[in-house]
């Protein structure tokens, strides 16, 4: 039985259950493309029927046409849209007698370039004797430390090369450009600086 609830009011609902059942990540990226479809949409009141192949394919022009986001984060809201109609199709709350209006999608993931540091690279980073220069040793240990998350280290090394840049003679290009990685880290690193 279809019940008149709206794309939105549902999001909504679902991120909740998410939430609850501890799937935080999944919440997170239902949240913000729901958030994006709504500012592209311009009304919370999206019914399950308006949403068509035609109107999927405008969002995702216009996501792409906002120029700063990247095909795989576009990818990643699109399959997340999808996620949220195709389990309210199985909660018989969106309509389930016609195809689905995502079959035409085809989403790749695209190939992403290599941001890790070398290893040697790490490791003359170890050897460095910054003990004249207190800011950049702590900076240093702290991006070193073993017990802060990969994640978060990613922060610290974008912002590392340009700390210690006079030093080695970094080039920015080994700077993993990671905005969003842990902002905590990337913080209380800016401090040190």
């Amino acid at each position: 039985m279809l019940m008149t609830t709206t794309f939105f009011t549902y999001a909504d609902a679902l991120v909740k259950r998410k939430r609850k059942a501890g799937k935080y990540s999944t919440a997170d990226l239902y949240r913000a493309s729901s958030n994006w479809l709504l500012r592209f949409w311009g009304t919370d009141e999206l019914s399950f029927d308006a949403i068509t192949p035609g109107m999927i394919d405008r969002f995702y022009d216009w996501l792409l046409a906002l120029g700063h986001l990247k095909t795989n984060s576009v990818n990643s809201y699109l399959s997340s849209f999808r996620a949220i109609y195709h389990t309210a199709v199985r909660e018989e709350l969106a309509p389930a007698d016609r195809l689905s209006p995502f079959a035409h999608l085809n989403l790749r993931q695209e190939e992403t370039a290599k941001r890790a540091l070398r290893i040697q690279t790490m490791e003359e980073i170890a050897r460095m004797d910054l003990s004249a220069e207190p800011e950049l040793q702590a900076a240093k240990d702290f991006a070193l430390s073993p017990s802060l998350p990969a994640v978060c280290r990613s922060s610290i090394w974008r912002i590392l090369p340009a700390t210690i840049s006079s030093i080695m003679n970094w080039s920015t290009t080994v700077a993993r450009r990671n905005p969003g990685a842990c902002r905590y880290y990337s913080r209380h690193a800016t401090a040190i600086r």
